[in-house]
């Protein structure tokens, strides 16, 4: 049949009397016919995200590069500024897009990562065109809420109120960024007038035992919280429709810790009170008089005999609170369940040893008993012993306000009510002490030795604890 066309991806040169072509290199191809010498082997066009090597053939195309079918170029194109896309996977330029964003952006379809709007967040690695916002609550298109920075959410804690809240020794105060448009505003005790706000109110205040305030203990704090519901809703509705709240919290340290339930704040010992829903805050104090106006300073010597003056006051913003006086004990230990020399002054309400007076108040004032009585040494005790004074004192209110008149509490005997008969009433043990069983030779500046001294070694406040109904 003579000459004929070498096969596809085959070529020969003229003259050729041979029976066969020669073949392309691997890879290259050439049209059948059309191969009159190896350079008209050609690599066959590369697919999509791949680029033409003359030494190797088709290659992957670089990171942050796209390049389409068929492409022979021995280059791909780059991705837009900005934007990535994995090694042999850009196809399309549109297979190239942005960075997931950092923390506080989103992400910007036309312009990259921007920053998060004002009162927005959003976390890193963002690749929404949105970021989250803060919470809030809307009635009427009038923002009541939480605020962020521009740009500075990198998460939801960092948003914060807008409102402040002050903690003080009596109360919680939250001054509103604006009055909002809430028809009402409350905390959670709705029964009290006292603890609902006017629409207009931007001051929310509260005493830390009224309106609800519940008490926690976390770790060395106390904590005190409650919430303000904002509504425009009829508060005796049991529907509530555009509501929100705002929870506050008042964190008082808790130092100073010497039994169960004490610890200081501000300077004085509180314990949380019976109602659970505040505080009791006791302080029991030496006098060098009876005018009870001259603190006495700490440690002191007391002459066996000379009179100690002393006061145990409840302070508490309830003004139908009483405190009575359940008993007062000399031990030399502590703990009154330990093994120990005692010696009562005052049991279930009546005075026991004849020296023990009480101490007219001026003005009158029901959460505040002073007495006195003469100081001694309990018999058994060596030098260098220790007395501690303990008080089971009583709080009352309500309807059982009279219920800790002293006068009642010794009628009674033991004086303790149940809760469970309706009163209102809880017994706190208030320690004070030691004092130091001193050498009866020691003299404390000007004061005489008679006989055995005591010296009171304890600060002005006193340790309580819950005592027992």
């Amino acid at each position: 049949t003579g000459c004929q066309n070498c096969p596809q991806d085959h070529w020969s040169p003229a003259d050729n009397k041979l029976s066969s072509c020669n073949p392309c290199p691997v890879g290259k191809v050439v049209a059948a016919g059309s191969g009159t010498q190896e350079s008209d082997c050609d690599w066959n066009p590369c697919a999509a995200g791949q680029y033409l090597d003359q030494s190797t053939g088709c290659q992957n195309c670089p990171q942050d590069h796209w390049s389409p079918a068929d492409n022979k170029l021995s280059s791909c194109n780059p991705c837009p500024v900005g934007k990535v896309v994995a090694a042999g996977s850009g196809t399309l330029e549109s297979d190239c897009d942005w960075n997931p964003c950092a923390a506080g952006k989103y992400l910007d379809q036309s312009t990259g990562c921007q920053n998060c709007p004002q009162d927005h967040w959003s976390p890193a690695d963002n690749e929404f065109s949105s970021c989250n916002a803060c919470p809030v609550g809307k009635v009427n298109a009038c923002p009541f809420g939480k605020e962020v920075a521009a740009g500075s959410g990198t998460q939801e804690s960092d948003c914060d109120w807008k409102h402040t809240l002050q903690c003080t020794k009596d109360e919680m105060i939250v001054t509103l960024a604006s009055a909002g448009k809430y028809q009402h505003k409350n905390f959670k005790d709705t029964n009290q007038a006292k603890c609902k706000f006017a629409s207009s109110a931007t001051v929310i205040k509260t005493a830390l035992n009224e309106c609800g305030t519940t008490v926690e203990h976390e770790g060395d704090n106390i904590v005190y919280k409650n919430e303000i519901s904002f509504s425009n809703d009829d508060l005796s509705s049991t529907i509530r429709r555009s509501t929100m709240a705002l929870p506050i919290e008042c964190t008082y340290d808790r130092t100073g810790l010497i039994l169960q339930t004490a610890w200081s704040v501000l300077g004085e010992l509180v314990v949380d009170s019976f109602t659970g829903t505040g505080t009791l805050v006791f302080e029991f104090k030496g006098y060098t008089g009876d005018d009870f106006t001259a603190p006495v300073s700490f440690p002191q010597q007391i002459s066996r005999g000379e009179l100690i003056y002393l006061e145990v006051v409840v302070d508490s913003t309830d003004p139908g609170m009483t405190l009575g006086l359940q008993s007062l004990t000399a031990r030399n230990t502590k703990n009154a369940d330990s093994n120990g020399i005692s010696y009562d002054i005052v049991k279930d309400g009546c005075k026991v040893d004849s020296t023990f007076s009480y101490s007219a108040v001026n003005p009158a004032d029901l959460k505040k008993k002073r007495f006195s009585f003469e100081s001694f040494e309990l018999v058994g005790m060596a030098v260098g012993a220790t007395i501690y004074m303990e008080a089971v004192v009583e709080v009352c209110s309500g309807n059982s306000a009279n219920s800790c008149m002293q006068q009642t509490l010794c009628n009674n005997g033991k004086g303790k009510r149940s809760v469970d008969e309706g009163t209102e009433s809880h017994h706190y043990l208030v320690n004070q002490g030691p004092w130091i069983l001193a050498d009866p030779n020691q003299k404390n500046g000007a004061a005489e030795t008679r006989g055995n001294m005591l010296v009171l070694a304890v600060p002005l406040l006193a340790a309580v604890t819950l005592a027992g109904n």
